[in-house]
């Protein structure tokens, strides 16, 4: 059961957030990437180490972006456990609340 307040759409808009961030850095990588390469269309050489360097560039971007999701993803597996665990507390606090009362 999700938290009352639409946590899931929360969770799922701040999701959705991230992936257009990402592919908006994505985007303007390589942006930039075709833009300076054009301009050193004169040196062949240097094109392919700049070019090296914005495929490594969005490699890591890539890993940032896997890293957050498995990192969010950990979180919520925290959160739900630890909801699990305090509303069998809290169950068992009701059950020997009631088996009090009936004594």
């Amino acid at each position: 059961p999700e938290p009352a307040g639409g946590g899931n759409a929360a969770a799922k808009a701040a999701e959705q957030l991230d992936v257009e961030v990402f592919d908006a850095l994505h985007g303007s990588i390589s942006d930039l990437r075709r833009i300076i390469l054009g301009r050193l269309t004169p040196h062949p050489g240097l094109q392919n180490l700049l070019d090296a360097d914005f495929k490594e560039l969005q490699l890591h971007l890539d890993r940032l972006l896997i890293h957050h999701h498995s990192e969010r993803d950990r979180h919520k597996e925290q959160l739900a456990s630890e909801r699990a665990a305090h509303a069998q507390e809290a169950a068992a606090l009701r059950t020997a609340h009631e088996a009090h009362l009936q004594e």
